[in-house]
């Protein structure tokens, strides 16, 4: 019956609450909405009430009923011991004395009880060291290779001390000469011999042979180092794994792992390190297409520092030296030297020479010997001479008692120019097979260039000996400028007559050219000529010493009269005004003079010149007389 009533009395809430809510949507008066929301909200006490009291209901209803029950142990019962099994009783099982409490143990109980972690054996530089590694200093970017390299040998560490095993290897595969080159390593021996081999029955070859993995798990110690040629000695390598790295359709490596213990490398080992010769293949295609070009605008550089328009060598030593400096970046090499042809002497000499590996070589000055050296049949025969492997014969490669000791590959390429020979580039690498037939082709391409430069300079000087004045100015050139010096000299102290010798600079035109182009430069130098020929006297003798250097010798002037001379020039010059792209700029000089004084000879007065010139530029717009 009670049942009965709560059940209306929830259904009257359920209906009246509704339809209050709804008068207080429909009435407009203040006062009612206030009286309906005061229903609402005794209702609203009412329902909780309620609910709290059905709650202790359902609790007492459940506690009533006989679903719940408090938990009665099973007594058991102890099982006698058997002294012999058989089939044939029944295979049960029960529990004897189960534990009041059972304790569930966590992992982390586990991890703790096994192996407590000890806060105090952690390195107190740690984030040093940490910060060291990931900080490490990369190679230049102009060394695209050096880069490659540095990664390569970066996974090769990683694979060392993931595998846990003695030493990973990377080797590059030259199909062209069928040789070995190992190029980087991480091992934790000092026994590693880093030299090229051929293919042979070695655990390397055999990969390169049959262009698959190989591994070995047990390596006997007797045919170890038959096996394992990469070491210099049996260090007791016992198991191999290595595959093959691919770059196109062609074999171009092998990447190699060893370890001191047996069966160390399985089937999976080989899955894994395919992943990462898969790595290197593709950093092997990202720094091909880089190091070639940057190989290739290297060359280019190269050549056109040394063929640039631009470019003017005043005689044939500077003419030399910039083409040795030139063809020491074209390719890579150990040791150097050029050799020019000797006008003086009429042979061919050793004029420039470069040894990086700091090894005895040959020295400058050296003259060829035509008949025995390879140098010499280069140079009779006119076509280039490359030696592959300098130790398998004796050779004279420039003269008899060169003193050079050289193992590696020896290239020597003759600079020939219509019959004409003017000299060889000769080239030596410390490794055997150390040049391509691509770089000897390369050198000989460029060997026609540079011969024809060398041809253009040498008649462009012969002829400049032969001309008396400075292209550019007009004016007496170095040579003659100094031969009639010398003259005037002669005859002031054979007539004991006063004169002086003045050096006049262009002040601090090296920053200028740079800043504002070369074009400016033969203005300024033909302003500076045409204002130093209106001031001057009628028995001085004017030349170009340097680009930026001018001499005056002064007949029948003393060094005080040539003082105001200089003094009136200098103003003159700073009062000057050059236009230079939207700006008008002003460009000074400096000059330093020497009087004529008994017994002097030319190199004695231009000495003191020049030092007196070098005190002037020092201050900068001024001008000195020699003590």
């Amino acid at each position: 019956m009670s049942d009965l009533k709560g059940n209306i009395r929830k259904l009257s809430i359920v209906i009246g609450i509704p339809f209050l809510s709804i008068l207080i949507v429909l009435t407009d008066e203040s006062l009612y909405e206030v009286i309906i929301a005061s229903i609402l909200t005794i209702f609203a006490i009412y329902m909780a009430l309620i609910g709290g009291n059905n709650s202790k209901e359902i609790i007492s209803d459940y506690a009533d009923d006989e679903l719940v029950k408090p938990e009665v142990k099973p007594e058991v019962k102890p099982v006698e011991p058997k002294s012999q099994y058989t089939g044939e009783e029944d295979e049960g099982f029960s529990i004897v004395n189960p534990p009041e409490k059972i304790e569930i143990k966590t992992t982390g109980y586990y991890s703790h009880a096994d192996k407590k972690l000890n806060f105090s054996e952690i390195p107190d530089d740690i984030k040093e060291e940490f910060y060291s590694v990931i900080n490490e200093k990369l190679p230049d970017v102009d060394e695209p290779g050096a880069q490659l390299s540095f990664l390569i040998n970066k996974l090769l560490a990683i694979l060392k001390d993931a595998y846990l095993c003695h030493s990973a290897v990377f080797f590059i595969y030259r199909n062209d000469k069928k040789i070995l080159s190992l190029k980087n390593f991480d091992s934790n021996s000092n026994d590693i011999a880093k030299i090229d081999f051929s293919l042979s029955d070695d655990l390397v070859s055999k990969v390169i042979d049959s262009q698959s993995p190989h591994f070995i798990g047990v390596i006997n110690q007797a045919d170890e180092q038959k096996q394992i040629r990469y070491y210099s000695r049996n260090i007791g390598i016992k198991s191999f794994i290595g595959v093959p790295l691919f770059f196109g359709k062609s074999i171009k490596g092998v990447l190699a792992l060893d370890s001191r213990a047996e069966d160390h490398f399985g089937f999976e080992t080989i899955f894994s390190l395919g992943k990462v010769v898969r790595v290197i293949s593709l950093l092997l295609n990202i720094f091909d297409s880089h190091i070639g070009s940057v190989k290739y605008e290297n060359r280019l550089r190269a050549l056109l520092d040394f063929i640039g328009p631009e470019t003017e060598y005043e005689n044939d030593a500077a003419l030399y030296s910039a083409l040795g400096n030139a063809v020491t970046r074209l390719i890579k090499w150990d040791n150097h030297a050029l050799v020019m042809f000797d006008n003086q002497d009429k042979a061919f000499r050793v004029i420039h020479t470069i040894s990086k590996d700091g090894k005895e070589y040959i020295r400058n000055g050296s003259v060829i010997e035509m008949d025995r050296s390879i140098v010499g049949r280069a140079i009779l025969d006119g076509s280039p001479v490359r030696i592959d492997d300098l130790s398998k014969k004796t050779t004279v490669l420039f003269r008899e008692n060169e003193n050079i000791v050289l193992q590696g590959s020896f290239m020597a390429i003759p600079l020939v120019y219509e019959t004409r020979n003017f000299g060889v580039l000769c080239f030596s690498n410390n490794n055997p097979q150390g040049f391509s037939s691509e770089e000897e082709n390369f050198i000989m391409r460029c060997a026609r260039i540079l011969s024809y430069i060398v041809y253009m300079q040498s008649t462009r000087n012969l002829i400049k000996s032969y001309i008396s004045v400075d292209l550019e100015t007009q004016i007496l050139h170095k040579f003659s400028f100094e031969e009639l010096v010398r003259a005037d000299i002669k005859k002031a102290q054979q007539t004991d007559t006063p004169a002086s010798f003045s050096l006049i600079l262009l002040d601090e035109f090296d920053e200028e050219e740079n800043l504002f182009g070369s074009n400016n430069h033969a203005e300024l130098i033909r302003k500076l000529k045409d204002r130093i020929k209106e001031l001057l006297p009628e028995m001085a003798t004017f030349g170009r010493i340097d680009k930026h250097l001018f001499g005056i010798f002064f007949f029948n002037m003393k060094s005080t009269d040539v003082h105001m001379w200089a003094e009136k020039l200098r103003v003159q010059q700073a009062s000057d005004v050059l236009p230079v792209l939207t700006s008008q700029n002003t460009f000074t000089i400096s000059v330093g003079i020497a009087p004529l004084t008994d017994g002097q000879q030319y190199e004695d007065i231009f000495k003191n010149a020049m030092n007196a010139l070098e005190k002037a530029s020092q201050k900068g717009n001024t001008v000195q007389i020699s003590n």
